[in-house]
């Protein structure tokens, strides 16, 4: 189904839910002081940022397909790379390995992109 196209992890339910209501499993690991997911990526996007909009249902699916590469990094340069993310111009933004992330970054996120917009 369509609904399945446009899953993802949303990194500002407590815990980790996935868009089809599945919740994520997250492990604490030392290196990250923190409890995270070496299996995906979450996707984070400042409050101005409504995840129906068609724009961003699209960069959603499309940065989805940045998870098999984001763990192959991983496991290719285990002591080389911490966190991978991208952040596209429609205020997506999707880190590996999964995470949850509070409000905090969601108006960091908004307050770089009108900054940059403003540019």
């Amino acid at each position: 189904s369509s609904n399945n196209l446009n899953n993802y992890w949303n990194s500002f339910t407590h815990p980790l839910r996935s868009t089809n209501g599945s919740f994520l499993d997250l492990v604490y690991d030392d290196r990250y002081k923190d409890y995270i997911s070496y299996n995906t990526s979450v996707v984070n996007f400042p409050v101005d940022v409504f995840e129906n909009w068609t724009e961003v249902k699209n960069t959603i699916q499309w940065t989805k397909n940045l998870n098999a590469m984001f763990i192959e990094n991983q496991q290719s340069r285990p002591n080389n790379i911490y966190w991978q993310y991208i952040g596209t111009p429609q205020g997506v933004m999707r880190f590996y390995p999964g995470k949850k992330f509070g409000y905090i970054l969601a108006f960091l996120t908004l307050f770089v992109r009108n900054r940059m917009a403003q540019s």
